[in-house]
């Protein structure tokens, strides 16, 4: 909408293809780009839709990025379009970054902290239950469990590796506590041996020994599930016992 990742990625770019559907967000980034000068002449904007890909080239670009844009999409089919249009626009290596996404597995756990911040503390836990469930039943911005992306690899082969992480932040809030970035990458990849799978904890991980492991596999990948989010202890303890009254 604005340019912000636009005028710190571009600088680093050889060529750069911004789009937007919306002209008033394309002419304020057309006049930023004219103050910077041929510093950014390299930078190209269109004004196009999510699941218009006319005039692009098969594997033309490094990298794609769809930032804090999915929640408005109308439906999960339309973002499986949208990566089933941009995946062969994309060369070998590259990546497609989602941004932004809102978290199915948290949203009544996002609802929940809403109305915990308006409720009284006498509030009976029926009624606490009642308003975050109507909150939930009422939402109309896409929400997507982060397993789907991982479920996209059997559909779309070349993608290679799926990197699912939630948002970074110097502060607790709605995005780095209820939102996560999405980063697929395409094969082939750099040879390294493929990362082993373990559970937070079923393993009994801590920081220092997942050091340790790691250290001991000589640099190789681990990919990690069940890690406790701190950022949600406190809405995570609550919904339990709310959805336990039930």
């Amino acid at each position: 909408g604005v340019g912000l990742l636009l005028f710190r990625i571009a600088p680093h770019c050889t060529s750069y293809h911004a789009t937007d559907f919306a002209a008033t967000a394309l002419d304020y980034v057309r006049q930023r780009l004219s103050a910077a000068g041929e510093r950014l002449s390299h930078v190209e904007l269109q004004q196009r839709d999510a699941d218009d890909f006319g005039g692009f080239e098969p594997q033309m670009f490094d990298a794609v990025i769809l930032n804090s844009v999915v929640q408005y999409f109308p439906s999960v089919d339309y973002l499986l379009a949208v990566l089933r249009g941009v995946l062969p626009l994309v060369a070998p290596g590259g990546i497609v970054f989602i941004g932004d996404v809102r978290n199915l597995q948290l949203l009544e756990a996002f609802h929940l902290s809403v109305e915990l911040q308006r409720a009284a503390a006498a509030l009976p836990a029926d009624q606490l239950q009642d308003r975050f469930r109507k909150r939930v039943a009422e939402e109309r911005e896409l929400v997507i469990d982060p397993e789907l992306f991982h479920a996209l690899q059997a559909q779309f082969p070349q993608i290679a590796d799926v990197q699912i992480r939630p948002k970074r932040g110097r502060y607790h809030n709605e995005l780095t506590r209820f939102r996560y970035d999405v980063t697929l990458r395409l094969a082939p990849g750099n040879g390294a041996r493929p990362p082993l799978a373990i559970d937070w904890t079923r393993d009994g991980l801590t920081l220092a020994n997942l050091r340790q492991r790691l250290l001991e596999r000589d640099g190789a990948a681990y990919r990690v599930s069940g890690i406790p989010n701190a950022r949600l202890a406190a809405e995570i303890e609550v919904l339990e016992r709310v959805n336990a009254a039930d």
